[in-house]
């Protein structure tokens, strides 16, 4: 089941989490427009687990977050951002919401490469 949204109020806007969703979406926009584009920025931005064991190219793991296959990808993830989101930011602030994003993000680049 895909939830639509949520009944949780909260107390403050979700700039944050809109801020994230915004740039999800112009860099899904921006990549595809041009397909040879798009090829590079595999290239250049997503994970490649041989160069990230080497210890190269680490921004990846940073980068790679906003990289996304296609229009259902990135709309399914930035609707359960949107969904969660908000709670999140607004029970344990911004701070700590954006820390808990990147490090999410970096230790799933990780365990997917050492798995």
């Amino acid at each position: 089941m895909i939830p639509l949204r949520d009944y949780n109020p909260t107390r403050r806007p979700s700039l944050l989490t809109w801020g994230l969703i915004l740039i999800n979406f112009a860099v899904y926009f921006y990549l595809a427009q041009n397909p040879v584009m798009d090829e590079n920025a595999i290239a250049q931005y997503a994970v490649i687990p041989a160069e990230i064991t080497a210890g190269r190219h680490l921004g990846t793991l940073i980068t790679s977050m906003f990289l996304h296959a296609n229009l259902l990808h990135v709309g399914g993830n930035m609707l359960f951002l949107w969904i969660f989101g908000n709670n999140v930011e607004d029970r344990i602030g911004e701070i700590k919401f954006v820390i808990i994003y990147f490090v999410s993000g970096i230790a799933g680049s990780l365990l997917q490469i050492f798995i």
